[in-house]
């Protein structure tokens, strides 16, 4: 994870901004994972078809991309119900919704230029 956000600063704009989306710890699909001794380690686990995937705590993700040199913007956690009625089964899924900003350590005495600021 480290290493895609070095790529993504080589080709972000100074103070360009990144919108993240993904699973959140807790999520239905990470319980599935549980039940079915999938996990790998904590908060990452192997789907049936062999691949990946990583839940999300706002902590986590926020300190990943602040140890990248990026600012945290705004960063939430959603949380919606699905009912599947012909299954009986109640799905609780959560999800990561954030905006990180590039900040440019070599530009901070043109970063009050730039628009819009971080």
């Amino acid at each position: 994870m480290p290493l895609v956000l070095q790529n993504l600063k080589k080709v972000l704009k100074p103070s360009g901004h990144v919108l993240f989306r993904d699973y959140a710890i807790g999520d239905f699909a990470q319980e599935k994972l549980i039940d079915k001794n999938q996990m790998i380690s904590e908060n990452f686990g192997v789907r049936g078809d062999g691949t990946c995937a990583f839940y999300f705590s706002e902590y986590i993700l926020s300190s990943l991309f602040a140890r990248e040199g990026y600012k945290t913007i705004e960063i939430n956690t959603y949380c919606k119900e699905i009912v599947n009625r012909s299954r009986n089964i109640v799905m609780n899924r959560h999800w990561m919704r954030s905006i990180f900003c590039n900040q440019d350590p070599l530009d901070t005495q043109h970063a009050s230029m730039l628009k819009p600021r971080c």
